[in-house]
Parts: structure tokens; C-alpha cells; sequence
């Protein structure tokens, strides 16, 4: 019976984070101003505990960044925002506009620290192509908990 709490509580902490990755939630939305000019919209939301957050756009090399809220930083092709604050960030929305010649695509990832210390990042997620979200995250953490009760209701009956 120890062995199998042991198992159990290895496999919690294993998953934990994975959990906890879905406290942050970063989207992009591309419009065209003009043939040359686009606006990008980044949207964030993240829980209460979340302290601090980079959000990092990768765009192509023929893309200028020609106008941002908030500022941003630029280095060998990342554009980079930092977002924090100690009592939590919550959500939020940063504009910027690039001017570009081609039709190339914007990638771009997060990076968050929760104010325990712990760090998570992910992809941020283009709504301009309405591209199915995956649902990994989710469907692992559900069938964790789902598993992790099962356990529970058999542990206690065996008491």
C-alpha cells in the first residue's frame, strides 16, 4: 500500500506543472492596416499568481516593428515585452505594428514565473488562423485528477 502512495504522489508532482501551465494564456491576432502596414494584437490572461511574464515575438527578417504599446525591446529578431507585478499580473492587451512586405508568418512564445518561483512557457497561440488549440494540457491534467480519485475512493475503502 505504501509503494502505491508513493507511485501516486511521484506521478502528482510529475504532472503538477503541467497543471499549472494553463494559468497563462497568450493569443496573437494579425490585421491588415494597409498592403505594407499590419496591426498585431497580443492578448494576455494569466491567474492572480502569476508575477511575471516575457512575451517574446520571433518576426520574419523583412518585418519593422514601426510602432508599439507598450515599449518593447529588440534583439536578433525578437521583440520582447516584460510584463510584472508583485501583487500578480492579470490580463492584458500590447499593440504593435510592423511594416512588411511578404505574407510571412509571426511566431512567438511566453515565458512566466509564478510567485512561488516556479517557471512555465508556451507557444502563443495565432487566432488569425483559427487554428485548433491542442487540447495536451487539458486532457492530461483531467486524466490525472481523475485517475489521482479513483485511487482516493479505493485507498478508503480498503480502510
Amino acid at each position: 500500500m505504501k509503494k502505491i502512495m508513493l507511485v501516486s504522489l511521484i506521478l502528482l508532482l510529475l504532472f503538477l506543472p503541467v497543471a499549472q501551465a494553463e494559468m497563462v494564456e497568450v493569443s496573437r491576432t494579425v490585421k491588415n492596416i494597409n498592403n505594407t502596414v499590419k496591426e498585431v494584437e497580443l492578448a494576455y490572461n494569466t491567474s492572480d499568481r502569476i508575477v511575471g511574464l516575457i512575451i517574446i515575438e520571433n518576426l520574419p527578417d523583412s518585418w519593422k516593428v514601426i510602432d508599439s504599446k507598450p515599449p518593447y525591446s529588440f534583439n536578433d529578431g525578437e521583440v520582447k515585452w516584460l510584463i510584472k507585478d508583485p501583487n500578480g499580473i492579470k490580463s492584458g492587451v500590447i499593440k504593435y505594428q510592423v511594416k512588411s512586405e511578404k505574407g510571412e508568418k509571426i511566431t512567438g512564445e511566453w515565458k512566466a514565473i509564478h510567485y512561488n518561483g516556479s517557471k512555465f512557457e508556451g507557444e502563443i497561440q495565432d487566432l488569425t488562423t483559427s487554428s485548433p488549440q491542442s487540447p495536451g494540457f487539458s486532457l492530461i491534467a483531467a486524466l490525472m485528477g481523475f485517475a489521482f480519485l479513483i485511487w482516493i475512493k479505493r485507498y478508503w475503502r480498503g480502510q
